[in-house]
């Protein structure tokens, strides 16, 4: 509501809405949006939708959040000095590698609707 609140009639607001995403800003991550809440939130405020996509494609955001689980765990090997820790090298060569095999998937797929990264939006204050 803020964002219409201070734009100008006819003016527009351009926004990203995270979706998919780990854990972040600990203990205060309340809420996300989908694309159905982005709808009704920013109809509420006033705000008309001229554009909504996503970021990333499915392939490249399921590709992002493995590499973003496997870094982490590695991470937490490191820190607990686990056993886990040996398989660095092993992670180190597949995060480029499911990097690329994500970047062509989503080349030859379609994207699936239901899974993305990041809302990226275009609104106008009517």
């Amino acid at each position: 509501h803020e964002n219409a609140r201070v734009v100008r009639h006819g003016g527009n607001v351009l926004l990203s809405m995270t979706f998919l995403s780990p854990l972040h800003e600990a203990q205060h991550d309340y809420q996300r949006y989908t694309a159905h809440g982005l709808v009704r939130e920013l109809d509420n405020a006033g705000l008309r939708i001229e554009q909504m996509q996503m970021s990333m494609c499915s392939a490249e955001s399921a590709g992002l959040i493995v590499n973003l689980a496997l870094g982490g765990m590695a991470m937490e090997a490191i820190r607990l000095r686990h056993a886990g820790s040996l398989l660095l090298p092993v992670i180190v060569l597949a995060i480029p590698a499911i990097n690329i095999f994500a970047w062509i998937l989503g080349l030859l797929l379609p994207s699936w609707p239901a899974l993305g990264l990041v809302y990226q939006v275009t609104a106008r204050r009517a």
